[in-house]
């Protein structure tokens, strides 16, 4: 064998090491993304979303969501969420909930979700044009009777129409 051939010899194995390393490394970051997952996921007992229509978001026009407890005696944290693209115009999204309790009590909130930071830039994770950001709705929260809640969220912007804005949902997650 040429010094020339065993040279050759000698890369082809460290390329084959290299690609077995780099496979090892990528099959690591698999489960361990996988495992950041399912940890996140975990205390999560609800989610649901409604797909906004295309033309916009009509301030009349309410996302219903409904929910029926199994536990009545643990605290929940109530998250809303929103997916908007890079066409909404503003920093901000104001809410109004209506929480509609199976004895038909009404309880109505209203909440502020940032969008943007102060330099302009989407908060929250995203893909291409398309963002996510969920904000914290209630806290320690338990619901008080067993039966069917109804959630029913507007917009609270000063437009009769937003856009941008492409889902709207709620999440409950278990307290720790």
């Amino acid at each position: 064998m040429t010094k020339l051939n065993a040279r050759k010899r000698k890369t082809e194995i460290e390329i084959r090491i290299i690609k077995k390393k780099k496979k090892q490394r990528t099959k690591i970051g698999f489960l361990f993304a996988i495992i950041l997952l399912a940890s996140c996921q975990g205390k999560s007992i609800f989610s649901d979303y409604q797909t906004l229509p295309s033309e916009g978001w009509n301030a009349t026009e309410s996302v219903e969501i409904k929910f029926t407890p199994k536990d009545t005696t643990s605290k929940m944290e109530l998250q809303l969420f929103v997916r908007n693209d890079d066409s909404y115009a503003y920093q901000n999204l104001w809410f109004f909930v209506d929480q509609i309790a199976p004895n038909g009590e009404v309880k109505t909130d209203t909440i502020q979700c940032f969008l943007v930071d102060n330099y302009g830039r989407w908060i929250g994770s995203g893909i291409g044009s398309l963002y996510y950001v969920a904000v914290k709705y209630c806290e320690d929260y338990r619901f008080s009777s067993s039966g069917e809640y109804v959630y029913k969220i507007r917009h609270g912007m000063r437009c009769d129409t937003l856009n941008g804005i492409k889902q709207v949902g709620l999440k409950i997650l278990k307290s720790e």
